[in-house]
């Protein structure tokens, strides 16, 4: 009896020690599956829209980062900062900047930094000038110069002359010949892709050619009295300078003037403010 009494508290014992290391497991493994649900937060991130630009750029960024954090800050390198998950971030001027990104929860926290991550290139600026007169009488020849400023090589040129014609030529010539007023425009684009546009309103400004002339109603007379009637069949002139030839002018468009005995040679010259013409 005795016996069996004590085999059964043997038996009993042995029962107790082996739950009992059943039990250790099951805690061990809980430890270890609640370690992993909390695990450590890892920073991480990207862009959504571009991350390079020109002269300006609306970035939106977007948290990449694992380890369910729930605090977060950015650091956009413009001088800014964010506590969005997911921000946006504006950068008005050009340069190279670095970004970083913190992240924590209650258990851990990290930081991520991207060197030089948002490049935003300098603008060309577009300026038209010319090595000719911008205004005149048709035809007119104006040599276009690309005065444009830049920091970056400037690999192609659009030209429009406001008349139809245009030029991918960096400094072109072009010949209007058609009065009128006209706009033109350059737009360049720089090695970066890069573009700026100038639109200069009535740079160019283009009239008709004068043509001088007239008729006189008496060109032989032997009446040293008598007046001479000139008609003046000009066009395209509004100003007139006449030259009788015996040291008298007038400035009107149809004189009338009276010569002593002699030979005379009349001329006009007839202008419209841009160009002139002379008729002898």
């Amino acid at each position: 009896m005795n016996i069996f009494i004590l085999s059964f508290l043997n038996q009993s014992l042995k029962l107790r020690i082996k739950y009992a290391h059943v039990s250790y497991f099951l805690i061990l493994l809980t430890m270890l599956l609640s370690k992993n649900a909390t695990s450590q937060v890892a920073a991480n991130f990207t862009t959504v829209s571009n991350n390079t630009g020109c002269g300006s750029l609306v970035v939106q960024f977007q948290d990449l980062s694992t380890g369910n954090p729930d605090t977060w800050l950015w650091d956009f390198g413009n001088g800014n900062i964010s506590t969005q998950q997911n921000p946006i971030a504006i950068y008005s001027s050009s340069g190279s900047f670095d970004v970083t990104l913190t992240v924590s929860n209650n258990n851990s926290n990290d930081a991520k930094t991207s060197l030089s991550f948002i490049e935003i290139f300098e603008l060309p600026v577009a300026e038209i000038s010319t090595n000719s007169l911008a205004n005149g009488c048709a035809p007119l020849d104006i040599v276009y110069q690309d005065a444009s400023v830049f920091n970056n090589p400037i690999i192609s040129w659009q030209w429009d002359f406001g008349d139809g014609g245009g030029s991918q030529l960096q400094n072109p010539t072009y010949t209007y010949q058609t009065s009128g007023s006209y706009n033109v425009s350059l737009l360049i684009v720089d090695s970066n892709g890069c573009q700026n546009m100038i639109i200069s309103n009535n740079y160019i400004n283009v009239d008709d050619t004068p043509e001088s002339g007239f008729l006189s109603n008496n060109n032989l007379s032997c009446d040293s009295s008598a007046f001479i009637n000139f008609i003046n069949t000009s066009v395209n002139a509004d100003n007139y300078f006449w030259d009788f030839g015996d040291g008298f002018s007038s400035t009107l468009q149809n004189p009338v003037h009276n010569y002593t005995t002699g030979i005379y040679s009349v001329s006009l010259v007839a202008t419209n403010g841009l160009c002139q013409d002379t008729f002898r």
